[in-house]
């Protein structure tokens, strides 16, 4: 069964992705640039060339914006097949195993539902979640994409 869940690629609120986005849109009238559909553009773009450097295929279901982006940024859904997710496993959660526990576990101003490796194993799209986070912290995406 495909597993889905969200893709954290650090979002569209004062990031490198946002700073992209701005400096094509200042070649334009930035008026004339519909930013949510440049968005989507965007992630999809991003999400083929995460596929090409980790020879796999997530597919893209849509793009999540918060309402406010004062406990949150925007991430992707995705889907991925149970054969991408045990190549993705089997060449990273060794050793994604210190990052994961660090970033789940609880601490001052944060409660983990999902304390620790041995708990986000076993909930598929958490461990998803974070092993992606660990794995794109590492490598720079290299694309091209258009502005709306």
């Amino acid at each position: 069964m495909k597993t889905e869940f969200n893709l954290h690629f650090g979002g569209f609120y004062h990031s490198e992705h946002s700073e992209r986005i701005d400096c094509m849109a200042e070649a334009l009238s930035i008026e004339d640039v519909n930013f949510a559909e440049t968005n989507e553009e965007y992630i999809k773009c991003y999400i083929n060339a995460m596929n090409g450097a980790l020879d796999i295929n997530v597919e893209y279901i849509a793009l999540d914006s918060p309402r406010f982006y004062n406990f949150e940024t925007d991430t992707a859904r995705v889907i991925i097949s149970p054969k991408d997710r045990a190549l993705i496993v089997d060449g990273y959660s060794a050793d994604a195993k210190e990052y994961i526990n660090e970033a789940s576990s609880s601490r001052d101003g944060f409660f983990s539902f999902y304390d620790g490796y041995e708990e986000v194993i076993k909930d598929k799209s958490i461990f998803m979640e974070y092993l992606f986070k660990y794995i794109l912290q590492d490598i720079d995406l290299d694309f091209e994409f258009d502005i709306y």
